[in-house]
């Protein structure tokens, strides 16, 4: 459901609201629609300067690393979702 409402041009804010669910949580099913090949431009979401971060950490860390050591490996810079969105966009960039 947050797809549809995401293709209908709503923000992850809106998306929250209206579902009562975290912002958090709608990045992490951007993510996961995002890693299942639906087409979501995700640079609206993750800057290229926020990719560049998230990807060198993501480098030395490894994908399986937990959200938490990333976070805190980029000094806590970005919120967890921001994390999950740019992770989902280096596996699937790698694969």
């Amino acid at each position: 459901y947050s797809y549809e409402l995401l293709m209908q041009g709503k923000s992850p804010e809106d998306i929250a609201n209206e579902r009562g669910i975290t912002l958090a949580t709608v990045y992490s099913h951007i993510a996961t629609m995002y890693e299942k090949g639906h087409p979501i431009e995700m640079e609206k979401f993750v800057s290229k300067t926020e990719q560049t971060e998230i990807f060198e950490v993501l480098k030395k860390l490894g994908v399986t690393s937990q959200l938490k050591e990333i976070f805190e490996a980029l000094g806590q810079k970005y919120d967890y979702g921001k994390i999950r969105l740019g992770l989902a966009m280096y596996v699937r960039r790698k694969s």
